[in-house]
């Protein structure tokens, strides 16, 4: 079962790491300016703020795995709408069913990867999402050098066969009684959350994070580019941060017992606000 949850987080975010990190050069590539990329880069963190809770409730009602692999069907099948080359509102308009599949695909591989952690003691998480990390940065290097400043057009069926065949994956594991929770959510449950201040300051935390993070992630490969960086060498860029994370996951249990998760937060904004 181990090996069907890595080799699942393996495929799922080689997919994402085939287009994500050059989706943008691609827009600028067919032609839509820095306002319009923008606008449909804020599609998704917009969506996943609107639509996680649904989600949410929906993994916990129908059960996490079904929930997962409905997404990434989905998410295998939009992605293709964006490889004919058309204009800002096309564009736009395919983002937005395709965010709202794409969103919930991450969260839903960590409850099973946490799920599996908590019944068989055998693993810690981070030992379970480094292949995540792994199938980020083999696909980000190897997709860099293979488009090597041609067209990104070819990174759509790439990521979508990737998904796909994640997806395949995810239906040989059986194990669905433990992707429901057996809970009934809500939104009655959000007032004794928000009422918590210590955790709607932590939320309001890590929203102000998401604020600094998305604009990074949404221009750094443009930037790059505007730069002269070759493809390869901007798909080498995301792949040595990928890299750079496979060490911590061997040594985070360690480091989350010795200095408690808060503190590692706090640290780990410092390095992000320096970097």
């Amino acid at each position: 079962e181990s090996v069907n949850i890595r080799l699942l987080c393996f495929l799922a975010y080689a997919s994402g790491s085939t287009w994500y990190p050059v989706f943008n050069l691609y827009l600028k590539q067919v032609g839509l300016s820095g306002t319009q990329i923008g606008i449909i880069a804020a599609i998704i963190p917009t969506l996943m703020l609107l639509s996680q809770p649904f989600w949410g409730m929906i993994a916990d009602r129908w059960g996490r795995r079904k929930t997962l692999l409905l997404t990434m069907l989905m998410t295998s099948l939009l992605q293709l709408l964006f490889l004919r080359q058309a204009g800002f509102v096309y564009y736009l308009l395919c983002m937005i069913p395709f965010a709202l599949f794409y969103n919930p695909f991450g969260p839903l591989i960590d409850s099973l990867s946490l799920d599996y952690v908590e019944s068989s003691k055998r693993l810690n998480y981070g030992l379970m999402r480094m292949w995540g990390s792994l199938g980020w940065a083999i696909m980000t290097l190897t997709i860099g050098y293979y488009i090597n400043d041609k067209s990104y057009a070819p990174i759509f069926p790439i990521a979508s066969a990737l998904m796909f065949l994640g997806m395949l994956v995810g239906l040989l594991r059986k194990d669905e009684s433990k992707g429901k929770s057996g809970l009934e959510v809500n939104f009655k449950d959000l007032k004794p959350i928000l009422k918590n201040w210590q955790l709607a300051f932590y939320l309001i935390i890590m929203m102000l994070v998401a604020i600094a993070i998305f604009p990074i992630w949404t221009f750094y490969s443009v930037y790059l580019s505007d730069l002269g960086a070759s493809s390869s060498l901007i798909g080498l860029a995301f792949s040595l941060d990928a890299i750079m994370e496979l060490p911590f996951y061997f040594i985070s249990a360690w480091f989350v017992a010795r200095f408690g998760a808060g503190r590692l937060l706090l640290f780990s904004f410092a390095a992000f606000a320096l970097r």
